[in-house]
């Protein structure tokens, strides 16, 4: 079936909650992995709906026991730790962030989730009409009618249009997470895996005072070579801010890898006659940092990440996969090599209570490097769930607090 070499079927969950979960192995890993929705529809030309499994994760193999049976106990683990996912509904990509603000502007609604049915928060046929235009506007292809209504979310949907379009869409690194005319600017900077739409929660939080970019990894929307340096990094990146240098001061911030990033582009700014902010989002020192980083992830381990993180979309195909995988080891790599500079400008530490121990010795390290010393903060939660809410309320607090609410209190002075 598509291309599913093998597949095995457990049960989850207790009395009410029990439910199907399938482990597929793919055929090859050279086509594309066939959609939720694909796999759904197959099966229900041969199975009953309560035979159909509620969800499908893709995996290397299937784990076997020393007696080479199946090893439905680590399956088990595998699920329960994916169901323990964050970022459930953010985009994912630029398709499904166009979706996203094609439906907010057609629905004239904000809070919206990829897994929304467009028909059950205001969708009607008449508005279907809107949202087939605004597609066809963008992407140069007319989508027959009733394909909106078959692929009702925009999960589902961008699914089909991956394979539609080929992702056809920009590959500038630049993307406006929040426009707000007439304010500061905030850039926020990808953590290893590359995208940055893991930062909408924090855009929408920041949008009163700041216009809100992000910066993902060359190489995600298109076959360009990874950088390989986060100095060649940060230089690219600044290039890609165009005229947005000039409004200072500038705040850049970064998640984990992506504090590295933020920190040397505050650093080649400052050499540039340019003020700029950091706010480092649990991205410890760079010793603590190196030691963590310093091996490559694994296939599978990295896998089980992208789908902790809800990083597989529908029609993904291998070959993406293997991109995403690429890039997420060449940025881990690159951090082995970074030295940081002195710099002078205002630092945010933000990391989490699980992590307070580290506090005191990231602090003193990070201010080796530092005129003005690092403000260091901690939050609840943990590394995984930093950007969902409400942990990032507490985020977004703390850099209003820092930067406006202290800058004014600076300006009466």
């Amino acid at each position: 079936m598509y291309n599913v070499a093998q597949c095995v079927v457990i049960v989850k969950g207790d009395n009410e909650q029990r439910r199907l979960v399938a482990f597929c192995v793919p055929n090859s890993k050279d086509k594309k992995l066939p959609s939720t929705d694909e796999l759904r529809q197959n099966l229900q030309r041969n199975l009953p709906d309560y035979m159909i499994p509620a969800e499908f994760i893709w995996i290397d193999a299937i784990p076997l026991t020393t007696s080479k049976k199946i090893d439905r106990d680590t399956l088990s683990k595998m699920e329960t730790q994916v169901l323990d996912r964050v970022n459930l509904g953010n985009p994912r990509d630029r398709l499904e962030w166009f979706l996203i603000n094609a439906w907010q502007s057609i629905l004239n609604k904000e809070d919206i989730s990829i897994t929304d049915n467009f028909f059950n928060i205001g969708g009607n046929s008449l508005l279907v009409l809107q949202l087939a235009n605004k597609v066809e506007q963008k992407f140069g292809v007319t989508i027959p009618l009733t394909t909106f209504f078959q692929y009702k979310t925009i999960e589902e949907f961008a699914g089909f249009m991956r394979v539609k379009t080929n992702n056809a869409v920009s590959t500038s690194p630049l993307i406006p997470l929040k426009v707000s005319p007439d304010k500061m600017n905030f850039v926020c900077i990808h953590p290893a895996g590359g995208t940055v739409f893991c930062y909408l929660h924090l855009a929408e939080l920041l949008q009163k005072m700041y216009t809100v970019y992000g910066i993902q990894s060359i190489g995600i929307d298109d076959n360009k070579e990874p950088l390989t340096s986060i100095k060649t990094m940060a230089q690219v990146y600044i290039n890609s801010l165009g005229p947005i240098i000039n409004e200072q001061p500038i705040t850049i911030g970064g998640w984990s890898f992506g504090g590295y990033i933020a920190y040397e582009m505050a650093c080649q700014l400052e050499k540039m006659g340019i003020r700029a902010n950091v706010v480092l989002f649990d991205t410890h020192a760079p010793t603590a940092g190196q030691k963590a980083l310093n091996t490559e992830v694994t296939k599978s381990v990295f896998i089980e990440k992208l789908l902790k993180f809800n990083g597989i979309a529908p029609g993904m195909s291998a070959q993406q996969i293997e991109k995403f995988y690429k890039i997420y080891n060449n940025n881990r790599k690159s951090v082995q090599d970074f030295l940081p500079k002195r710099f002078s400008g205002n630092v945010l530490f933000i990391t989490t209570v699980e992590c307070r121990e580290l506090l005191d010795a990231n602090i003193m390290e990070w201010n080796k490097y530092l005129d003005q010393g690092i403000i260091g903060k901690l939050i609840d939660g943990n590394h995984w769930n930093l950007m969902d809410k409400p942990q990032v309320n507490n985020i977004a607090n703390l850099i209003l607090e820092q930067f406006v609410e202290n800058g004014k209190r600076s300006e009466r002075k």
